[in-house]
Order: structure tokens, then sequence, then C-alpha cells
């Protein structure tokens, strides 16, 4: 786990079946280990992740008709919230740009 991220996803999802099935079949009382373990894996996972970023040219016409199409019709609060979950932009100006 601690070099696999994609084994410790599996494992939480393994995990998460698990205790559905005993749930299901009358034997909820085998759950509590396994949600113990499952807790253990979910906390590991953030930790194991490794960061990465993206920089895009914001300059370039697909990428800005994208946000224009993905902008139409919302209200300001709506598009600064939408800007923040496609975008982590260091500078206000560059937000009030792309805005």
């Amino acid at each position: 786990m601690e070099k696999d991220v994609q084994g410790s996803l599996r494992a939480d999802y393994f995990f998460q079946k698990g205790i559905t099935l005993y749930k299901n079949n009358g034997e909820s009382h085998k759950t509590e280990k396994l949600h113990k373990r499952l807790v253990e894996i979910q906390k590991e996972i953030p930790r194991i992740m490794v960061p990465f970023s993206v920089e895009l040219d914001i300059d370039t016409k697909e990428v800005v008709e994208n946000i224009r199409i993905n902008m139409e019709g919302l209200t300001f609060e709506e598009r600064v919230i939408r800007m923040t979950q496609m975008f982590t932009l260091d500078k206000k100006e560059d937000t009030l740009k792309v805005i």
C-alpha cells in the first residue's frame, strides 16, 4: 500500500464491498473489523498520492471557447464557483482576466 495508489484504491473498494455483503447477508457483526481497516486505508491514501500540476495557455482559442460555453447562463456567483472548480489561479489579476 505504501507505494501503490491503485492498489490502495482497490483495497478501499473491496473493503466497502465486503462490508456491504456482510450487512446484506445478516452478518453485520463481522463488519466492525473491516470498517476499522477501511478507515486506516482511507487515511493512508492521501499520504501516498503524488501531487501534480498542469499549466494551460489560457489564451488559446479552444480553451477560451470551452470556458465561454461552460459559463453560459450562469450567474456571476455560479461562474466564480465554476472557475474555482476548473482552475487554481494564483493571482487576482489572472482570475479577473478569465471572468
